[in-house]
């Protein structure tokens, strides 16, 4: 075919509509603000294709760009043009409507394929064959300073794919129904701007890229918003990025990205994605129903961050903590991140509809009291933190975990409520925790222990979960012995008509004849007939001196009986009576024939025990729950009380009726697991089943809260 130059013999509807199509194209960059240098292409030749031929104009794209000089453009007219075109010189490639001028792809290959600099491509709809043959709608090979806009691609592994490119404008395009909707290969210093990207697998996606700006972009109904691998130092700012199937913002292993301004909504599993990936700058961000969660195996990838405040979850703030020692997080959040922190309380926090309610990375001697958290993917999950207190916690309706451990070991997680999660709770690669007196109920999977080993899991309620319980190693603990059980399990099928520490002895005691499979090399030895009535009547304690209460009124009140469940595991008690002035002190020795004047325990009464058994010993104590608050007489001077309740409070709340420095002046408690005296801080809980010294200026009363 003849080449064909055909700027003098256009139609004039045709010239009109190409002349409309040029002035939005170069229009466009008076509107918006990107520095890049544009090749002036209007100065050549115009080249027009159709589908019929008519006036001599080429019925190949690829033919017409084969005649084309650098700086002519081809025009394309309406219609659908099967074909796979390369773009090897610099042109404009101009169609008259987005969305009816049509490259269809020919073969298995891209449809458009660009390897020269300057190019300029708008107003085309790329069809591909399928959306796995792992080919773009639009791929940049190695070249710089091309300009896509007003584009839509479908039905393409790809939508847009950059491969070793700098400095290219890909703008105003729409992707639909791609594998991937924008991708970029090696590519750097690019600007993503003003772009539709749904129903794609990935909707833009780069890989090991740096220094691209992906802005005013709307990512939406995809698979995964926006992904980035590797390299860093990207800008993601002014995105609507809503409704993806998993994550909106994903950054894998790239480190010093930029997300700012952005608004982030209805992802179903992550907002924003943090894996593996260090100095993640996000601020003013707007996230409506999911979050921020952070992933990785060292400090590193915890605590570079900067996260502030302005970084908004459902109209409340995010509060990111790193490296930090103490301190009550403000209860007005909306999600809570703890990195390499100890001694941070988080309690009394209403967290819904957020990614990850409260997370815990590097973090140690932390205390997650009295939280709920609804409708998250996980709802309490910890990485790679050690000894933290996770009590009395209620986590409903999570996609993912509702209380879930990685890596992390001695960790005391008790009396919470996991129900109507994927996983009610799950402890993986994570050892020596203490799981216990939790209510796990009608999860997908109950109560996971995985990769794991000499955990302590007993005194759970386990209720009408599809899968009740794993174990997948044989060395954790489901039961903590004779005569003290382990868990109540709703589909256990056994009897209880023996009794004693082989079930031989006719008589029942709450505890199954035979043991509870879990799978088959792990078993609950002692399973429980009965749910365990109370969920917060046991204490821990150590060998030696121990100070503590009985927050349960005690209908029995004789010393002995008492203290019955730990039998031959103590050998003295003793307590300070602050009304006997003379002779205060009051001791019980066991085995001691005479000199005893301690026989009796009440709820309001805090005392010493010495016990002789190594390791952990877990105290039962039985009792009434109190349905008023208690009160107990502090006399002027030092008095040894307990805290009849089952509710932990702060300092100021706990005391209630009374005020810090007006009638108490100082509080002090005993920490048997550290072996050292603790004084009670205004953040400080008033902690179930322990004993308090409390210095009374005057004598008062004081109304222990339920």
């Amino acid at each position: 075919m003849l080449k064909k130059k055909m700027a003098s013999v256009t139609p004039p509807r045709k010239f009109s509509a190409l002349f409309s199509s040029l002035l939005f194209f170069f229009s466009f960059f008076v509107v918006i603000d990107v520095s890049v240098d544009i090749v002036g292409n209007v100065s050549g030749d115009i080249i027009y294709v159709n589908t019929t031929g008519d006036g001599g104009a080429f019925t190949s794209i690829q033919e017409a760009i084969n005649t084309a000089n650098d700086g002519d453009t081809v025009f394309v007219f309406n219609g659908t043009y099967f074909e796979n075109v390369v773009v090897n010189k610099t042109i404009n490639l101009t169609g008259e409507d987005r969305d009816s001028t049509i490259i269809y792809e020919d073969l298995n290959d891209n449809n458009v394929r660009i390897v020269a600099d300057f190019v300029n491509m708008s107003g085309f709809t790329l069809n591909g064959v399928t959306p796995n043959n792992g080919y773009a709608g639009i791929e940049l090979d190695n070249v710089k300073n091309c300009t896509i806009s007003n584009t839509l691609a479908k039905y393409n592994y790809y939508g847009i794919s950059l491969v070793s490119s700098l400095g290219n404008v890909i703008i105003d395009n729409t992707a639909q129904m791609s594998n991937i909707g924008v991708s970029l290969y090696f590519s750097r210093d690019n600007n993503i701007t003003g772009n539709i990207v749904s129903n794609s697998s990935f909707g833009i996606f780069l890989h090991f890229c740096s220094g691209n700006i992906l802005t005013h972009n709307n990512v939406s109904n995809n698979s995964y918003g926006i992904l980035i691998k590797y390299d860093g130092g990207n800008n993601i700012t002014k995105n609507i990025i809503s409704n993806n199937i998993a994550d909106g913002i994903d950054i894998d292993n790239s480190n010093w990205n930029n997300i700012t301004h952005n608004t982030i909504d209805s992802n179903s599993r992550v907002g924003i994605y943090l894996v593996s990936t260090r100095y993640t700058n996000l601020k003013n961000n707007t996230m409506m129903d999911n979050g921020i969660f952070i992933l990785g195996g060292t400090k590193d990838l915890w605590n570079t961050h900067k996260i502030v405040t302005s970084n908004k979850l459902n109209n409340k703030p995010v509060y990111y903590w790193k490296d930090q020692t103490g301190g009550s997080v403000p209860q007005d959040a909306g999600q809570v991140i703890l990195a390499n922190c100890t001694d941070v309380l988080v309690t009394c926090m209403e967290l819904d509809n957020c990614t990850v309610g409260i997370e815990l990375g590097f973090s140690f001697n932390n205390t997650v009291h009295q939280n709920n958290v609804s409708g998250v993917f996980d709802g309490i999950y910890m990485g790679y933190s050690t000894g933290n207190n996770v009590t009395n916690n209620g986590v409903y309706q999570s996609t993912a975990g509702g209380i879930y451990l990685w890596g992390s070991d001695g960790n005391n997680v008790s009396r919470n409520i996991c129900s109507f999660d994927k996983y009610g709770m799950s402890i993986v690669e994570s050892d020596c925790n203490n799981i216990i007196g939790n209510s796990v109920m009608n999860n997908e999977y109950g109560l996971s222990v995985l990769r794991s080993s000499k955990n302590l899991v007993y005194h759970n309620i386990i209720i009408n979960n599809t899968i009740q319980g794993r174990d997948d190693r044989n060395g954790n603990f489901w039961d903590i012995g004779y005569p003290l059980g382990g868990n109540f399990w709703s589909d256990y099928d056994g009897n209880d008509c023996f009794k004693g520490p082989t079930q031989n002895i006719p008589g029942t005691d709450g505890i199954g004849d035979t043991p509870y499979l879990i799978d088959s090399d792990s078993q609950d030895n002692y399973p429980l007939i009965e749910p365990y009535k109370s969920l917060g009547n046991f204490t821990i304690l150590k060998q030696g001196w121990n100070l503590i209460s009985i927050p349960l009124i005690q209908e029995e009140e004789n010393l002995t009986r008492v203290l019955g469940a730990i039998d031959g595991w103590y050998d003295a008690v003793q307590w300070y009576d602050a009304m006997n002035t003379n002779a205060p002190w009051k001791h019980f020795k066991v085995n001691k024939p005479y000199g005893n004047d301690l026989f009796e325990l009440i709820e309001t009464m805090g005392f010493w025990i010495h016990i002789t058994n190594p390791g952990d010993t877990i105290f039962l104590y039985n009792g009434t729950q109190p349905i008023e608050n208690q009160t107990i007489i502090l006399h002027e001077g030092w008095n040894l009380v307990g805290y009849p309740s089952l509710t932990s409070y702060n300092r100021t709340v706990g005391l209630n009726n009374l005020t810090y420095e007006t009638h108490i002046d100082s509080i002090w408690t005993y920490d048997s697991n550290l072996q050292r005296w603790e004084k009670m801080g205004e953040l400080d809980y008033f902690e179930v089943g322990k004993g308090y010294y409390i210095h009374a200026k005057s004598k008062c009363v004081w109304e222990v809260p339920l």
